[in-house]
């Protein structure tokens, strides 16, 4: 059959078959892209297998769905916590869905251990519980000084502990259990919870091993060391054997691809969290640390792939600032699990550049000129602008503003000013000024010279405090003066103490000044006088006199001097006072009170007397607590011993519940002060 493409029919047929075949084509591509486009629903907070249902109903491909897991201090174990597809987008046929799942909290985090001194085993309990940690045994011990079900011991004796780390706690299970039975059950249909709770209701020590199995489910008991049914006392150890479920042999994936490691993961119904690190060595994408690396797991264990993303990526901060460099790299270093480890210093370079400015960046090497690249561990020098460097001479002698004109022209600022006297350069001019490399805009200190120093005609005079003088030549010599000054201590009865007595004498920088000390006089002998005669005596050579003390004496009479402070014939000052001791004549006999005697002398002593001989068990033959106290009281009273305490021990703090004595602090035979304190500690029922 043949056409004739010049018919205008023909043409007309031709064209509207093509144009049939094109909405064929258009219907077909429609229909395809519909029936494999699926509409992502919002995932996240979802179980991961409320999501597997999800992806079953919509027969979405294997290949089309990625679990990405994460450890998460927030999110419960299983919980979708992100997609990579947002919920009303469409997911087509080649594109693929991950899933972040969390991996529950991060079972080798180190948390710090609480003191749990005191605590009660629920409670330390719910602290285990409320932070995660998965391998705690609770075990129990006698105990007569510890409150039943209070904490005794930790098996770690650090102060921090993995999530995973195996911790054993031990309570106490009172002061004697051995009376206590119990029926063992049947843990098989137990949770390992259900089995702690019993251990601890009933003081029974658990502890638990894991073991895979291929026919006993995940969680569920696979043996109990202590048959089911059996009688068994508190603080019995029985152990359990916990099934992890089917047992799945780790294959190392360290040098191999995250790709590789995905599809071994997937294959054996394990999680995995990929913890990306900086790698000198190893191509991105490639595992260079495994966590555990060999063994047995169980399924639906987690395993840890460290994956490298290659080299540290350094950015130029070139005309950047040195705290914005600072606070970039210490960014950096705090990604991808702290890996990249850069290190950084920084030189100072003269330059026109604003201080603090980056003026190039150095990278293992290498000036950088852009981004560049780095293996972990790479060393960064920053050049950091600090203007150029200008000279400063010394300007000893000039004037004070000559030598600012000198630091105008370098650009400078004057600085502090500190003063100095000085006998060859004068008032007002330069003693001495900082030296060296500055920065252009920097301060420069200096000296200046306050001239030379000599003291005032009116301080030297006779008459002037010689005090005064001392303090001014002091603050003259804190500022280089170098002048010293001495005295010489004259009797004097034209000026008081401490006044130049004559016009001082200076020999170079020397000063040399008689002093007043005052007028002095002869001390009397005041020996035996009365008070009256001594304060006579005293008064006629210008002295003055104060009684001291009175004292007892065999030798003088009472109101009479018995001593002086100063040495009769003596040469004191006018005006000095004179202190006396009288008297107060022979001493009386003194009376003793009830714990004190006299001995030979007439002294009061104290008594002394030998603790009687005594049994605490015969003194605890009284039926109650107030007969022992006084049986105990008539003893020791008989003996002279009246200074008693008692103290009563009753509650937890009597384990026994009788009536007895606990201690008494003195010794039989012992021979003790009568009013020394003897306590008696006795337990008592009520």
């Amino acid at each position: 059959m043949t056409f004739d493409m010049n018919n205008k029919k023909t043409k007309v047929l031709l064209l509207t078959l093509i144009l049939m075949l094109a909405a064929v084509i258009a219907a077909a591509v429609f229909y395809l892209n519909s029936s494999t486009s699926i509409t992502v629903i919002d995932l996240v907070s979802k179980t991961k297998t409320e999501a597997e249902s999800w992806i079953k109903d919509n027969k979405i491909k294997e290949s089309q769905i990625s679990f990405k897991y994460e450890y998460s201090e927030d999110t419960a174990e299983d919980i979708i916590t992100a997609q990579s597809i947002a919920a009303n987008e469409k997911l087509g046929d080649k594109d693929t869905l991950i899933l972040t799942v969390s991996s529950g909290p991060d079972p080798d985090k180190e948390v710090t251990l609480k003191d749990f001194t005191g605590m009660k085993q629920e409670d330390i309990e719910k602290w285990f519980k409320e932070n995660d940690f998965s391998n705690v045994t609770y075990a129990f011990q006698a105990d007569k000084t510890i409150e039943k079900n209070v904490f005794i011991k930790l098996s770690v004796t650090d102060s921090k502990a993995k999530r995973s780390d195996a911790i054993t706690v031990t309570s106490s299970s009172g002061s004697d259990t051995s009376q206590n039975e119990v029926t063992v059950p049947d843990f098989s249909t137990y949770t390992k919870a259900n089995i702690q709770a019993w251990g601890s209701t009933n003081q029974i020590t658990l502890t638990f091993t894991e073991q895979s199995s291929t026919s006993i489910a995940k969680g569920k008991v696979i043996s109990q060391s202590v048959k089911a049914g059996t009688s068994v006392k508190s603080g019995t150890k029985i152990s359990i054997v916990i099934s992890t479920g089917k047992g799945v042999t780790v294959a190392s994936y360290v040098g191999k691809t995250k790709t590789e490691a995905e599809k071994w993961i997937s294959a054996n119904g394990l999680k995995a969290v990929y913890t990306e690190v900086y790698n000198g060595e190893a191509a991105n994408g490639t595992v260079t640390e495994q966590k555990p690396a060999t063994g047995t797991i169980s399924e639906g264990s987690t395993v840890t792939f460290y994956v490298s993303v290659g080299w540290v990526q350094v950015a130029d901060y070139t005309g950047k600032t040195k705290d914005e460099l600072n606070s970039y790299i210490a960014s950096v270093n705090l990604q991808k699990n702290k890996s990249a480890a850069l290190k950084i210093s920084f030189i100072d370079q003269e330059s026109d550049e604003k201080a603090g400015t980056i003026v190039s960046q150095v990278l293992n090497g290498t000036k950088q000129s852009g981004t560049a690249y780095s293996a972990p561990g790479g060393s960064i020098q920053a050049y950091v602008a600090v203007g150029r460097k200008l000279t400063v001479v010394s300007k000893a002698n000039v004037t004070e503003t000559d030598f600012k004109s000198y630091l105008t022209s370098l650009n400078l600022k004057p600085g502090n000013i500190t003063y100095s006297y000085s006998d060859s350069i004068a008032a007002g001019s330069i003693v001495s000024n900082a030296t060296g490399s500055f920065t252009t805009g920097s301060s420069v200190n200096y000296v200046l010279s306050k001239g030379s120093y000599k003291p005032s005609d009116a301080l030297l005079a006779a008459g002037s405090s010689y005090s005064k003088l001392t303090a001014e030549i002091a603050s003259a010599n804190a500022l280089n003066a170098g002048w010293t000054v001495s005295k010489q201590d004259v009797s004097s009865t034209k000026y008081s103490s401490g006044m130049i007595n004559d016009t001082c004498t200076i020999s170079g920088k020397t000063i040399a000044c008689k002093v007043s000390i005052g007028k002095y006089v002869t001390v009397p002998n005041l020996d035996k006088m009365t008070e009256a005669q001594a304060r006579t005596a005293c008064e006629n050579v210008g002295l003055k006199l104060t009684v001291r003390s009175s004292i007892y004496s065999d030798t003088v009479a009472s109101g009479l001097v018995l001593a002086q402070d100063q040495t009769s014939g003596s040469s004191i000052a006018e005006g000095t006072v004179i202190y006396v001791t009288l008297s107060k004549g022979t001493a009386p006999t003194p009376a003793c009170d009830v714990y004190y005697e006299h001995d030979t002398s007439g002294k009061c002593v104290q008594i002394m007397k030998t603790v009687p001989e005594y049994s605490k068990a015969l003194l605890s033959q009284s039926l109650n607590y107030d007969g022992i106290v006084s049986d105990t009281t008539t003893l020791f009273n008989n003996a002279g011993f009246t200074n008693l305490s008692f103290v009563k021990i009753t509650g937890d703090d009597n384990i026994d519940g009788k009536n007895t004595i606990e201690s008494i602090s003195a010794e039989p035979g012992a021979s003790i002060w009568i009013n020394t304190q003897i306590t008696i500690k006795i337990y008592s029922s009520k």
